[in-house]
């Protein structure tokens, strides 16, 4: 997924052990000089069972957990790490 987030631009990926297990989203900031290698920005620990919903809104970040049907909401960029 994409998103712009507090004005940058990121490509979030939902990393999985060899369980299943949701375990972290990556965030990697793309930057407006592309000649720059992409590299994990922020983290998001998750370490979910299943498969989870992802969404960004109004700058923030939600995971909802489907079984649970529960969310989790990461709000500003000190919660990435």
């Amino acid at each position: 997924m994409i998103a712009s987030i507090y004005q940058k631009l990121y490509l979030l990926v939902l990393k999985y052990d060899n369980l299943g297990m949701t375990k972290q989203v990556n965030l990697y900031e793309i930057l407006s000089d592309i000649s720059k290698t992409v590299e994990i920005s922020h983290v998001l620990h998750l370490n979910l069972d299943e498969n989870v919903g992802l969404h960004v809104i109004d700058n923030l970040v939600i995971v909802h957990h489907r079984r649970s049907a529960k969310s989790q909401i990461f709000d500003s960029p000190c919660h990435f790490f």
